[in-house]
This record gives C-alpha cells, structure tokens and sequence, in this order.
C-alpha cells in the first residue's frame, strides 16, 4: 500500500477531525513579550497554541463545519471551496503530536521560564495576570 492510499484510509478512519476545527498560523515568538500574546488566544474556551514539527506555531480555534455530516463525510464535495480542494489526504498530520502544546494561560509562563532559565528567550517585560 502507498503512503497516499494508507493516508486516504487514515482520512476515512479519522472522521473528519479536518473539519472540526481552523489551525492558523501566527508569527513566530521572538521574545517574552510575543508569548504574553498568546495568551489571548488561550482566554478563549477550547482553543489552543501548539508548535508543529516544522517549527511553526498555530492557533487551533474549534468550530465544526456546517457541511460535515453526521457520517463525518462532506456534504458540498463537489462545491467544496479551494482551500478545502486543495488539502490534500498526504497533506493530512492528524495524529501526530504536537512538539508543544499551550492550552491555557499558565503553559505559557511556565515554558518561558523554562527558556529564561536555559538562556534561549531574549529579555521583553512580562506582564502578569
């Protein structure tokens, strides 16, 4: 079996998880100050920042969408918007962990201290909640 078709069967085994939520990119952090910012993400219920194995970080906002059927299959296939065209099943990383994940405010002060300690965060003024 080929990496594709055993993506396409992970596709149909994995119900949708695709459509169930928006990943968006955010600017790499910098310094202390641009982890503070993603705690505004994390004030919100259900959503999350994580770092991908490819170095990027992601905001992941949970919101199902209104063409996933109750079968996990898309209802518009055929009427499917590009950005959805043009995700590909071997585009798919579903399943694979995340390198880190913040899912509340607290991740974040503990990872930057953990960076200050190791000397890897330049100086920015942290504000506490």
């Amino acid at each position: 079996m080929t990496k594709c078709a055993e993506d396409l069967k992970k596709c149909i085994d994995c119900g949708g998880e695709c459509c169930k939520s928006v990943a968006v990119k955010l600017d790499t952090p910098e310094d202390a100050d641009d982890f503070e910012d993603f705690k505004w993400y994390l004030f919100r219920d259900g959503w999350t920042v994580f770092l991908d194995d490819d170095g990027d970080w992601h905001v992941d906002i949970p919101g199902r969408c209104r063409h996933l059927g109750v079968n996990n299959n898309c209802e518009a296939y055929n009427e499917r918007p590009p950005v959805c065209r043009d995700f590909g099943v071997c585009d798919c990383d579903e399943g694979e962990p995340a390198k880190i994940v913040f899912e509340k405010p607290d991740d974040v002060d503990k990872y930057v201290c953990k960076l200050k300690k190791q000397g890897k965060l330049k100086p920015g003024t942290l504000v506490k909640w």
